[in-house]
């Protein structure tokens, strides 16, 4: 029987998706594009639902949660990747805590996560929160104040649920930074505000507050990993949410920062035997450069931008590929599961 797969994004099919669809159906899979809210959808008829470009799940994210269940309440696993890795990458304060635990906040040369506390109205330990229904943000940054990473430091907020920037903003506690525009910037006055609004917002999961890194001013690197090895990586340009796809440089592996692939590799390879062999088909490690080595921004396990329209057409078909390998790969293995 022919191996169905559908990938799962949005209404508009995504370049990056319909590149892998064909080469997939080059190879006898029979492909769907689907659109993860459609009233139509039927898990059921594939073998396996690779979790694709679904970057509107920010607008609802317990109804995106509520899908990933439904693609597998007949006690079939097909999703790709595996639902856990999919749960813990939406509600990002869940794997941050665990990477951090892991690899440490210090900056030091061999590689540290980006200094991070979570924040809701009630607490949460699932989702590893900390309850801030009756604290002042001022009070919050003043006990934070007291650790090094965080002295003196300018700050990110941004909701838990989270893509592109939205609703992300620097509290600025130090001199202007002149990459960031007026818009994106808070006084404390602001932060209080718009902290205040994230954590006690119908449905969300709280907010993060995060140690500013200046390294983000010489661009922010995202390297893509498919079953474990490396595929490649982009420069984003210089300065916070710099969002301009047009403007990303594709890299080579020796472009990379020294000890900055060695770095996102540790972490890939903690994913992987974090969740389970096989669990993670593909992901994207964001990192910038500190004055000591590489920082972790984000483990994008959900819906990573491939950024195939930052390559030329011949290492597209190479990407490609390898791409399709690896989703071919966890759909083969998928179908022997009972």
């Amino acid at each position: 029987m022919t191996p169905a797969l559908a990938i799962a994004g949005r209404e508009t099919p995504w370049f990056d998706d319909v590149l892998l669809a064909e080469e997939l159906r080059s190879r006898a899979v029979e492909v769907d594009l689907v659109d993860w809210r459609s009233t139509d959808f039927e898990p059921g008829r594939y073998d396996a639902i690779y979790v694709s470009s679904t970057w509107n799940l920010r607008e609802e994210p317990d109804a995106f949660l509520r899908w990933l269940t439904k693609c597998e309440e007949d006690g079939r696993r097909r999703l790709i990747n595996d639902a856990r890795v999919l749960r813990d990458g939406v509600i990002k304060s869940v794997y941050l805590s665990e990477l951090a635990a892991a690899f440490g906040e210090d900056d030091k040369r061999s590689g540290s996560i980006t200094p991070s506390r979570f924040f809701s109205r009630d607490g949460s330990p699932e989702h590893h929160t900390q309850a801030a229904a009756a604290r002042a943000f001022a009070d919050i940054v003043g006990e934070l104040e007291e650790q090094r990473a965080w002295r003196g430091r300018d700050l990110v907020l941004k909701p838990i649920v989270s893509a592109d920037g939205h609703n992300t903003f620097v509290v600025a506690r130090a001199a202007p930074i002149p990459t960031v525009r007026p818009e994106h910037l808070l006084d404390e006055c602001g932060a209080e505000r718009v902290f205040r609004s994230i954590i006690q917002a119908d449905g969300g999961y709280g907010a993060i507050l995060q140690s500013y890194q200046a390294g983000i001013e010489r661009g922010e690197y995202s390297l893509v990993f498919l079953r474990g090895v490396f595929s490649h990586a982009i420069l984003k340009p210089p300065g916070f949410r710099s969002s301009d796809t047009s403007k990303r440089r594709a890299l080579v592996r020796q472009d990379l920062p020294p000890g900055m692939l060695s770095f996102a590799q540790d972490v890939v390879d903690w994913a992987l035997g974090h969740y389970g062999d096989g669990a993670v088909t593909r992901v994207r490690i964001d990192l910038i450069q500190a004055d000591r080595g590489p920082v972790l921004c984000e483990m994008e396990c959900v819906e990573p931008n491939t950024n195939l329209r930052s390559f030329g057409e011949s290492a597209q078909a190479m990407i490609v590929a390898v791409y399709a390998d690896a989703v071919q790969a966890r759909l083969g293995e998928l179908r022997q599961v009972i």
